[in-house]
């Protein structure tokens, strides 16, 4: 009896052993899918954060934010009308009602502080322009900046401080939407690989000599003429050879 009790609790053990395993084995998978599809979430969530600040970027590129402009607008056409008098009088640019497509505040309303105005062109070119010429703003104490998102201020708040340290340095460093771009003060610009092999002629260099090229045609035009003066020769005295051996057939005895 004793022996059959240890035997019947080995056989449990080893079952035992075999449930857990399994079961370990049934967790290890479940685990192994869910992170998985964690993964797969966080690839698909971080691809559509992307587009969506794509997106954004697109819709902020036709827009300018003015600092300074004072407030006291009673409706939606005096705060256009103050735009476009205000890009008229200080910069060498024409702008009309058409260029704008819509202006507004930014914020809320609070005394003894202006808020910014948001503007979107209709065309990004009229952008352009006006950031080419925005210091004629400057004796106003009127600023024109980018209107980028908060997440992209923000980061370009962080990089100041890298630009800073960059410009201390001598190098080159701008800030171009949400990237640093430095250029080394020693750092030579990179040119192109084939620019070692190819080399276009100057436009103050001369074609070659027509004489020469007059020449070579000549010379072409001789070899295509003595080779067709070959083929005109063999083919004569082919017809000649033929004409020969037919006389040569008439004079036979059997002709006779």
């Amino acid at each position: 009896m004793a022996g059959d009790t240890e035997q019947l609790l080995k056989a449990l053990e080893r079952m035992e052993e075999k449930i857990t395993t399994k079961i370990n084995n049934n967790i290890d998978q479940k685990f192994d899918c869910l992170q998985k599809e964690l993964q797969d979430m966080k690839i698909l969530s971080e691809d559509q954060e992307k587009r969506m600040s794509l997106i954004e970027k697109q819709l902020r590129e036709k827009n300018l934010l003015f600092f300074g402009i004072s407030e006291g607008e009673k409706s939606y056409e005096e705060l256009e009308n103050k735009i476009v008098e205000t890009i008229n009088k200080n910069m060498e640019i024409d702008c009309s009602y058409r260029d704008i497509e819509i202006v507004h505040r930014v914020g809320k309303k609070d005394t003894g502080k202006i808020r910014p105005v948001k503007v979107t062109f209709v065309r990004l070119g009229t952008k352009i322009k006006i950031l080419k010429c925005k210091k004629g703003f400057e004796s106003l104490n009127i600023y024109v900046k980018h209107d980028y998102p908060q997440k992209v201020l923000e980061i370009r708040k962080n990089l100041q401080e890298q630009v800073k340290k960059e410009r201390e340095q001598g190098n080159q460093a701008i800030l171009r939407y949400d990237k640093l771009i430095v250029t080394k003060r020693n750092e030579k610009p990179l040119t192109n690989s084939r620019s070692n092999f190819v080399q276009k002629r100057p436009l103050n260099i001369t074609p070659p000599n027509t004489k020469h090229t007059e020449e070579n045609r000549n010379e072409h035009n001789t070899f295509t003429e003595t080779q067709h003066n070959k083929k005109n020769k063999t083919m004569s005295y082919g017809i000649r050879h033929f004409m020969q051996n037919k006389n040569t057939e008439s004079m036979t005895p059997d002709n006779q």
